[in-house]
């Protein structure tokens, strides 16, 4: 854990690690393949880049990232999924600055690149970039999507909004009728509501991207019946998030620079993937594709019903 050059928490002798795995990424060119995937022996590379876009989508900045950082690893190599030796990050300090009224249209790809110590050399790989971009773009998409912060807000506040309120009474001096809560939970609602167009504004100018944002909705529907099934509402994953189907669809904006990647659950016992239709046909279940149709891409998964035998 690190605040700007000081370590505050860690062993000296491990964080020496660190900086010789940072050296390297600073002086082989990344954008030489062999260069990027000794790199990824060295980063999880899915940790990073996950890192960056929730730090980037909640406008982090102030004391980030030259500082209020935390990265580890093994020390020994566990053979483990985790134990691998390799750098992972992790978030913390999340308070000190970004969601908020007056951050929703930060600039914040632009300040990511202009002040982190990694960032810029990693964007000369191809593949990176592809991945950053696609997984920014999914932050908004899918992990921080309106509908599921605000199912979260509200359950959460159900659960602990009035201990919330006598914590913010006791050390704030806040307002006994919760008042100072619900406005602090309207702003984070406000902020996911709106922040999602200014990423992209900030994604297509900082990397200058060529391509425009389109949508792509993705349907479910069961051959020769009308609707859809509520076993199917998670029968689909996007660039390998679970998404629910809401109204049997899904919609996400992404760029037509690079593709996404669709994959269907054929293994939903009672139900056979058949293939897809709309404006890419193919039988295979996982299906790659570039959106790039300005009046949007649709696709439709199609499912057939079997017997429980099958």
């Amino acid at each position: 854990k690190h605040e700007a050059e000081e370590l505050e928490e860690g062993e000296e002798e491990d964080a020496e690690l660190f900086p010789e795995m940072l050296s390297f990424a600073q002086t082989a060119d990344m954008g030489v393949r062999e260069n990027y995937e000794k790199l990824l022996t060295l980063v999880d590379m899915d940790s990073l880049i996950e890192y960056y876009c929730a730090q980037t989508y909640l406008a982090r900045q102030g004391d980030w990232p030259n500082s209020n950082w935390a990265a580890w690893r093994t020390r020994e190599n566990e053979h483990t999924a985790y134990g691998d030796c390799r750098w992972r990050w992790m978030l913390f300090d999340e308070n000190s600055s970004g969601i908020g009224k007056k951050n929703i249209a930060h600039d914040s790809v632009f300040h990511l690149l202009g002040n982190d110590i990694f960032f810029p050399f990693l964007l000369r790989s191809n593949e990176f970039r592809e991945r950053f971009v696609t997984a920014l773009m999914d932050m908004g998409n899918i992990v921080f999507a309106k509908e599921r912060v605000n199912d979260w807000i509200d359950a959460y506040l159900a659960r602990m909004g009035e201990t919330l309120t006598y914590s913010q009474e006791r050390f704030y001096g806040g307002n006994k009728d919760a008042s100072d809560l619900e406005e602090a939970a309207d702003e984070i609602r406000e902020f996911f509501e709106k922040r999602q167009p200014y990423v992209e504004k900030s994604l297509k100018e900082t990397l200058e991207l060529t391509g425009e944002v389109t949508e792509l909705t993705v349907t479910v529907r069961i051959e020769g019946e009308d609707g859809d099934d509520p076993l199917l509402t998670d029968a689909l994953l996007v660039n390998g998030h679970n998404v629910r189907l809401r109204d049997g669809g899904y919609t996400g904006r992404y760029f037509s620079d690079f593709p996404v990647e669709l994959t269907v659950r054929d293994e939903k016992r009672g139900f056979r993937f058949v293939g897809w239709e709309g404006d890419f046909t193919s039988e295979e279940s996982t299906l790659r594709i570039v959106p790039s149709n300005e009046a949007g891409t649709r696709l439709c998964a199609v499912f057939a019903r079997t017997s429980l035998k099958e």
